[in-house]
């Protein structure tokens, strides 16, 4: 056989190759896509609910620190109102 006759597996294997490296990878970052980034999102939203709880209960522990201000320093309506 010539050496022609031997040239077109060499390529056609080292095509196969190639095409299944570039598969892996593809299958790779299309993994990380569907599994990596959504659990990091859950993450971060578990790791942010006892923030949001926490900022809810602040502020209604300030809610008559507010009303009393507003009464006491005329930022209601109720003495504008007075004729």
């Amino acid at each position: 056989m010539s050496r022609s006759a031997y040239s077109f597996p060499r390529a056609f294997l080292f095509f196969r190759d190639v095409l299944f490296e570039v598969s892996c990878a593809v299958l790779a970052v299309v993994r990380f896509i569907v599994t990596g980034i959504p659990v990091a999102a859950l993450h971060a939203w578990r790791a942010a609910v006892p923030i949001g709880l926490a900022a809810v209960r602040m502020i209604g522990r300030l809610k008559p620190v507010y009303r009393d201000s507003y009464r006491t320093h005329g930022l209601s309506l109720y003495p504008r109102l007075r004729c």
